[in-house]
């Protein structure tokens, strides 16, 4: 068994018989963030729970660095988990709550004043010692739980929707350092949430789960611009989803353009799904997909518009540089060549997906 953490078939029932997970197969390797992403109810943060040991899986089993810790408690398996509330100990200081664990494990006072020290630095906490969680900002007591965890040198650190409880802009931030500080110290993440953006932003490697199971795993840009299904397609942000034909040698037919999307694909139907910002808008001619734009809104560093076409209302997001087009303006929209992807029939086992390498107008 290699490295990493390696979950193989894991089941999960509730008591009122809710199947939560189905079959789960994942890795997670070493010195990576791995996040677990998708809907709430999907099982995410139950698979965490069965991770940390707070939950024994009914079927399955769960490998670290080559032990199993199925039925493993949970003060004996090497990680720290940063629940979605934080969970400080309300009466503790900051440097209390940091010292908590450490006292547990019988570590001598000045060792852990040593550590408590070392991790409050690092989370960006001086001077914050003997406040209580209460004198804290949001973003300041998410530091603390973190540098508690941190303080116990976990081998795997465990983050349930850290930044849920905290506004746009914190969240930026925060998840930016968490990310820094994973780099910085190599740590082994598994990190769960439901927003793709939050994903994206601080991921090595992204596990897409639905309904109990692992629908696709990859790198952020593999999930945002090869997505493998329909669901993952519109879970990873604004796309439209198109019926198309492909005519068997690669060239899928979509309106009055045609995506040439390469060999591998058989005659037939096919999914074509095309981000906002894969449409590239220009005053109406002859050729291209004919439209109207409808409303257009200024967002600073881009303009989204709403353009009736005959294949629906589609939203296009423009940058700063084009021309402008007001509403009632008749356009033609074209391709570009990323921001496009054709999704293999639904009748095949295993889903895949096709990148779309050019796309080029049909007169």
């Amino acid at each position: 068994m290699s490295q990493g953490l390696h979950l193989h078939g894991i089941e999960k029932t509730y008591a009122n018989g809710y199947r939560v997970l189905r079959g789960v197969q994942l890795r997670v390797p070493e010195r990576r963030l791995t996040t677990l992403l998708g809907p709430s109810g999907c099982g995410k943060s139950t698979l965490l729970r069965l991770v940390a040991g707070l939950e024994v899986p009914d079927a399955g089993q769960i490998f670290f660095r080559g032990e199993d810790l199925t039925q493993r408690p949970a003060d004996q398996r090497d990680m720290s988990l940063v629940f979605q509330s934080y969970a400080l100990f309300p009466y503790l200081s900051v440097q209390d709550n940091v010292r908590y664990g450490l006292k547990v494990q019988g570590m001598p006072a000045a060792a852990q004043a040593e550590r408590s020290a070392q991790v409050i630095g690092l989370l960006g906490l001086g001077g914050l010692e003997d406040r209580l969680p209460h004198e804290l900002s949001g973003g300041q007591q998410q530091r603390t739980a973190l540098a508690r965890a941190l303080a116990l040198q976990p081998a795997l650190v465990l983050l349930d929707e850290p930044l849920s409880n905290l506004d746009a802009n914190l969240r930026r931030h925060i998840r930016e350092d968490i990310r820094q500080l994973q780099q910085r110290l190599g740590l082994t993440v598994l990190y769960v949430t439901h927003d793709h953006a939050e994903a994206m932003s601080v991921s090595d490697q992204v596990v897409v789960m639905q309904e109990g199971r692992v629908v696709q795993i990859g790198s952020p840009r593999d999930i945002y611009e090869q997505p493998q299904t329909e669901f993952v397609a519109r879970f990873m942000g604004d796309s439209t989803v198109f019926e198309a034909h492909c005519d068997g040698a690669g060239q899928v037919t979509l309106g009055p353009l045609t995506i040439d999307a390469g060999q591998g694909l058989r005659q037939g139907a096919v999914q074509v799904v095309v981000r906002p910002q894969a449409w590239r808008i220009e005053p109406a001619g002859t050729q291209g997909l004919a439209g109207k734009v409808l409303r257009s809104a200024y967002l600073g560093r881009t303009v989204e518009m709403w353009v009736q076409t005959a294949l629906g209302s589609l939203l296009v997001i423009s940058d700063l540089t084009g021309r402008r087009h007001e509403a009632g303006a008749p356009v033609s929209l074209f391709l570009s060549r990323k921001g496009v992807s054709v999704l293999l029939p639904t009748s095949v086992s295993t889903p895949q997906t096709v990148p779309v390498f050019q796309s080029r107008r049909q007169p």
